[in-house]
């Protein structure tokens, strides 16, 4: 029988995961949810309580995370999700954000060709076309079961009651007032004058409004209508660079997952343009041949082994991603620890990267055909944009930026 462990950025979390089967109280006989929010994970068990099923329980906790943790989950951004059937079928969804048609290469430089502090990280000439909204859509019409609008309405209810702000939360909206007020000139939920404490109730009617407008029409609600008004009047107003057309052209992708193995485990995870997968795969084949279990979670060799093996590894991937990227466009790849060194050189990258090469049309090959320019011609895609923007006016954020 095999098992199946659905992986992002954490290798301690998969070994938690491990050990953790030595537990019989850690086991759940129909479900479980989880998230960083029990409003949001409360949620999602819901969903799976009422007949829906994973996809329906992740897109109502994803909506429910935008608004009680917009730290790791919001409307503004975007984001990976993984996705493994009972029948077996695997799938991965990039709805992460895109650059506006309108970037130019020194958008972020002065005069001088030097690099203009924040202006990349903050405001609304930062901000990347958010992708959430479009790929919750695209994952329900895909694998959905239950009603829209009932996965979405849990959101609207904490957004327009309230929650109780955690004491991270407090400190953090009390640390960001200055941003928030530099950057939202008409105000927003976040701001007000007396200092946030732990326990206090977070009321957002101006996400609530938008999540209300995606609730009754759907994709429309978020990228067409009143709502991408609101953006784009606010691109005008902060100079940023977001148009209609960047809002109507945006899609989300289907990917094809990274596969690969660790001691008896198949590892199902996210393609580039996340490091995640690969990287995590990575890892596990470089510390598959030393005694973990025996050394025990947190032991002095666990832990030097883990961070010695990450270190050259962040390296390399900081080194290939936008490789990776380019290479994701057309083509798929999985790791199983056999045949990489050969694949790895034959694609010109660092030994051990990439395991198997496939085509879209399932083509295996291991050939370095040149173009005219002496790339490899799978190489002549390249789409690479990173962002990381700002606190936004529509009751979100654009790429979670600072906000807790």
């Amino acid at each position: 029988m095999k098992n199946y462990l659905f992986t992002g950025l954490s290798l301690f979390l998969f070994l938690t995961s491990l050990q953790a089967q030595d537990r019989d109280d850690l086991f759940y006989k129909n479900g479980v949810v989880v998230s960083a929010r029990i409003e949001a994970s409360s949620i999602g068990l819901d969903v799976l309580k009422k007949g829906g099923n994973a996809i329906d329980a992740a897109i109502a906790v994803q909506f429910a995370l935008a608004v009680v943790y917009p730290d790791a989950g919001n409307i503004g951004g975007g984001g990976f999700m993984v996705y493994r059937t009972a029948k077996g079928e695997t799938a991965a969804l990039d709805f992460r954000e895109k650059a506006p048609a309108g970037v130019t290469r020194n958008m972020y430089l002065d005069a001088a060709g030097n690099a203009i502090e924040d202006k990349s990280l903050y405001g609304s000439l930062s901000a990347g076309v958010p992708g959430t909204v479009d790929g919750m859509v695209k994952a329900y019409d895909k694998y959905g079961k239950r009603s829209w609008k009932r996965l979405v309405q849990p959101a609207i209810n904490l957004a327009i009651n309230g929650f109780t702000i955690s004491e991270t939360q407090a400190r953090e909206l009390n640390e960001n007032k200055n941003g928030f007020l530099k950057y939202n000139t008409s105000g927003n939920s976040f701001i007000r004058k007396a200092i946030w404490k732990k326990g206090d109730l977070l009321k957002q009617p101006e996400l609530g409004a938008t999540l209300i407008q995606i609730r009754d029409n759907g994709r429309a609600g978020f990228y067409k209508g009143k709502v991408a008004a609101n953006l784009i009047r606010e691109m005008n107003r902060g100079k940023g660079i977001i148009t209609e057309k960047d809002l109507d052209a945006y899609s989300s992708t289907w990917r094809t997952p990274v596969i690969g193995y660790y001691k008896g485990y198949k590892i199902i995870s996210m393609p580039p343009p996340s490091s995640g997968g690969i990287a995590l795969i990575q890892l596990l084949q470089s510390i598959s041949p030393y005694p973990l279990k025996k050394w025990g979670f947190n032991s002095d060799s666990t832990v030097r082994l883990i961070v010695e093996a990450t270190i050259p590894l962040s390296k390399m991937i900081a080194a290939t991603i936008p490789m990776m990227t380019i290479l994701t466009i057309k083509n798929n790849f999985y790791l199983d620890g056999t045949r990489k060194t050969t694949m790895a050189r034959s694609i010109g990258l660092p030994t051990g990267m990439l395991v198997n090469y496939d085509d879209p049309d399932g083509v295996v090959s291991s050939k370095n055909d040149k173009n005219k320019n002496g790339t490899p011609d799978y190489l002549e895609d390249f789409l690479l944009f990173s962002s990381d923007p700002p606190v936004f006016d529509l009751g979100t954020d654009l790429n979670n930026n600072g906000i807790p």
